[in-house]
């Protein structure tokens, strides 16, 4: 009996040393896990923080390009408004000048008339001396 009992005190030892061997592999494999997790979640966060970055980025890219565009508006905007005071003048020294012509053409005219006038008149008193 006695070697009965060491037996079975033997086999409660070999499997209490089984079941802690595999207590021990249970918690090494549940520490792995457990660091998988914390890995995993770290590289979602670094993720997100790189996402977040890339937005921003894009987002400043954008309000740049928009700013570009609408100062490159402005500097059209001037210079067609420069170009327009530019016609505007040139508009204005047109009509003046065309004006100026049209009062020497009439001045023209009436010396014409004048002259014409004036000789007619030479001619009619060198006519009257003539028949005299």
């Amino acid at each position: 009996m006695r070697t009965q009992r060491i037996r079975f005190v033997l086999s409660v030892i070999g499997f209490g040393a089984i079941l802690g061997a595999c207590s021990q592999e249970n918690q090494i494999a549940n520490d792995r896990k457990h660091d998988i997790d914390q890995q995993k979640n770290e590289q979602k966060v670094m993720i997100d923080q790189r996402g977040s970055e890339l937005n921003v980025a894009a987002e400043q890219k954008q309000q740049d390009a928009s700013r570009a565009i609408e100062d490159q508006k402005k500097q059209l905007k001037q210079s067609e408004d420069a170009l327009d005071a530019r016609k505007k003048q040139i508009s204005e020294r047109t009509e003046l000048v065309k004006k100026d012509i049209e009062r020497q053409v009439d001045t023209d005219k009436k010396q014409v008339e004048q002259n014409a006038a004036t000789v007619k008149s030479q001619i009619d008193a060198a006519a009257k001396q003539n028949t005299l």
